[in-house]
């Protein structure tokens, strides 16, 4: 089966070709395991190469595994070695156009490096916990349930189901034996970790904040996928997260405010001067002497 990688392939071949992709020199362990995999008049193309055209893709191609791409990604390094070596024959470095983009991209490749190194060194330890106290300051506890259900097609089945618990039956083995929710069902009818209300249907949230913990709905609760019967194992008073657990989402919004203010600190010891747009310059008359103003009709004599 074959991918299209599509044009974006081109660009991202262009980077490798321009910034070798920040490509690190691997360590004796990675010599041994890098793979040649294939050879284009006496240039080797590695393993490493093609693990690194994989990581420049955007996010939907690598969605894929390396292994469904391997071969694609092989030919286009293939074909980038054969195009290069040809333009670099056929004297293209000294294309002024070669060269001018080339200093672009050198300096989009030093503008990347100086503010990743400045954004890590604001990026205080002391700076992310001030943001994560700021994020959980309004933060307001409510209710939690961990609960187990058992799932059946009708009514009368569930009715069945509160009927048998009543009489001593245990609220797992009925699960395993008649729940429709096979995942669940498997843990004794267990729906997993804590959950607040409003993360379940309408109908389910009514029955489980009715119930204390160890109570099972006395009758059978309707949703859209059948009918419950609901057993209450623990409520609790929810509680913020934890630091490590949002200080991704936390990195990702202090990073656009510190590049925000890297930037307006620039700019303000900046001078930086534009010419006023041609359209802004008002009617097209500016500099110009006025138009004299139309002359008088001419009046008839004796009047």
């Amino acid at each position: 089966m074959k991918f299209a990688l599509g044009p974006v392939t081109g660009l991202v071949l262009a980077c490798l070709a321009l910034t070798g992709c920040d490509k690190k020199a691997p360590d004796e362990h990675a010599k041994v395991e890098d793979a040649v995999v294939a050879t284009v008049n006496g240039q080797k193309i590695r393993q490493s190469d093609v693990s690194q055209l994989y990581n420049a893709l955007p996010g939907q191609y690598r969605q894929l595994p390396i292994e469904f791409l391997q071969d694609q990604l092989v030919e286009r390094l293939v074909d980038q070695k054969l195009v290069t070596a040809k333009a670099r024959a056929d004297g293209k470095e000294k294309d002024p156009k070669y060269k001018e983009r080339l200093a672009q991209a050198k300096d989009q490749i030093l503008e990347d490096v100086w503010l990743t190194a400045e954004i890590d060194k604001r990026l205080s330890p002391e700076r992310l916990k001030k943001a994560y106290d700021e994020m959980v300051k309004g933060f307001k506890p409510s209710a939690e349930y961990k609960a187990s259900h058992i799932l059946v097609k009708t009514e009368e089945e569930g009715k069945q189901v509160i009927a048998d618990l009543a009489k001593g039956a245990d609220f797992a083995t009925v699960a395993k034996e008649k729940s429709l929710d096979k995942g669940s069902a498997a843990d004794g009818g267990n729906l997993g970790d804590y959950f607040a209300p409003d993360k379940m249907v309408p109908e389910f949230a009514t029955a489980v904040t009715a119930l204390k913990p160890g109570e099972v709905s006395k009758t059978p609760v309707k949703s859209q996928y059948g009918w419950h019967v609901i057993k209450v194992v623990d409520t609790r008073q929810s509680s913020p997260p934890k630091q490590a657990d949002v200080e991704p989402q936390i990195k990702e919004s202090e990073r656009d405010k510190v590049v925000q203010e890297i930037l307006d600190e620039l700019r303000g010891k900046a001078k930086i001067e534009k010419p006023k747009p041609a359209a802004d310059a008002g009617s097209g008359h500016e500099g110009h002497d006025a138009p004299p103003p139309p002359a008088e009709p001419a009046k008839p004599e004796g009047k």
